[in-house]
C-alpha cells in the first residue's frame, strides 16, 4: 500500500495532469489574446491621435475658409453698392443728357428759325451776327444742306 500511496503523492493523477495541461493551454491562449488586445489598443490610440490631428487641421482650414467667405461677401456687397450707384449715375446722366439734349434741340430750332427768317428777309446784317456766334457758320451751312 505504501507503494500506492507514494505513487499517488509523487505523481499527480491522470485527471490533474490533464487539467494542468488544459490550464497551461488556456494561459497561453489568454496571453496571446492579451497581446493582440494590447496591439489593437495601441493601433486605436494611434488612429485616435491621427483623427484628432485631422480634426484640428480641418478646423483651421474651416476657419480660414469662413474668413475668406466673409471677405468675399463684403467685397460682393461693395461691388453691388457700386453697381447700384453707377446704375443710378447712369440713369441720372441719361436724364441729364435727355434734358440737355432737349435744350440743344430747342436751341437748334431757334437758330434755324432765325436763319430762315434772315434769308427770307434778305437780312445780311442778321446773317453776319449769326456768323459771329460760336458755331454760327456751321449752323448756317447745316441749314443750307437741310433746305
Amino acid at each position: 500500500m505504501f507503494f500506492l500511496v507514494s505513487n499517488l503523492i509523487s505523481f499527480p493523477p491522470f485527471n490533474q495532469a490533464t487539467e494542468i495541461e488544459e490550464l497551461k493551454r488556456r494561459v497561453a491562449e489568454l496571453t496571446e489574446a492579451k497581446e493582440q488586445l494590447q496591439l489593437w489598443n495601441q493601433k486605436l490610440a494611434e488612429d485616435s491621435t491621427y483623427a484628432k490631428g485631422l480634426a484640428s487641421a480641418a478646423a483651421v482650414k474651416l476657419k480660414a475658409l469662413s474668413e475668406e467667405v466673409a471677405k468675399l461677401m463684403n467685397h460682393n456687397d461693395r461691388l453691388s453698392a457700386e453697381m447700384v450707384g453707377s446704375t443710378k449715375e447712369s440713369q441720372d446722366e441719361d436724364a441729364s443728357y435727355s434734358y440737355w439734349g432737349q435744350i440743344q434741340d430747342w436751341e437748334q430750332d431757334r437758330i434755324n428759325e432765325q436763319i430762315s427768317l434772315a434769308i427770307a428777309d434778305d437780312d445780311k446784317e442778321h446773317l453776319l451776327s449769326l456768323l459771329n456766334t460760336p458755331g454760327g457758320l456751321y449752323e448756317i451751312s447745316d441749314y443750307y444742306k437741310e433746305h
